[in-house]
């Protein structure tokens, strides 16, 4: 019996391919040198910025319908968080939300992993750190996808 397809854990690895590939330039503002799912530690230093963090949240079933039995429509909440320290944190957040939702927007689909991607909001959080000037930004998206009826 092969392992069980764990469809959310592509998906968000698709994501941190596509956005570790973000370089500054005629297209972007930013390269972005930390992106990871669940980061947990305290971003304290500017080198730390400009960083992205993926969380996926909840998911729910979108239609419960006769193939429910053996697929399962799935909207998957996701919380980008974006990060960045320094003198211009409020200027910058608003060029990364821009890299962001650019490059979210080159493919919805996530590579055929899902059927579409759709904007939630955006959230932006102004706080000091450590005594360090940080801005941070919440962008939220559903991801509909499908999957096998009770796998991951």
């Amino acid at each position: 019996m092969a392992l069980a397809s764990i469809k959310d854990h592509e998906i968000i690895e698709a994501m941190k391919t596509r956005f570790k590939a973000i370089a500054a330039g005629a297209d972007y503002y930013y390269t972005y040198k930390h992106v990871t799912d669940w980061y947990t530690a305290t971003y304290d230093k500017v080198g730390d910025s400009p960083s992205i963090d993926i969380k996926d949240d909840e998911e729910s079933l979108l239609q419960v319908q006769e193939s429910s039995e053996t697929l399962h429509d799935i909207d998957m909440l996701v919380h980008i968080d974006i990060i960045c320290i320094g003198k211009s944190h409020v200027e910058n957040i608003r060029k990364m939300k821009a890299d962001l939702l650019k490059n979210i927007n080159t493919d919805l689909t996530w590579g055929g992993l899902a059927f579409h991607t759709t904007f939630i909001s955006s959230q932006r959080n102004v706080v000091d750190q450590l005594g360090r000037k940080v801005s941070d930004m919440r962008i939220s998206i559903g991801i509909h996808f499908r999957k096998n009826a009770w796998s991951n």
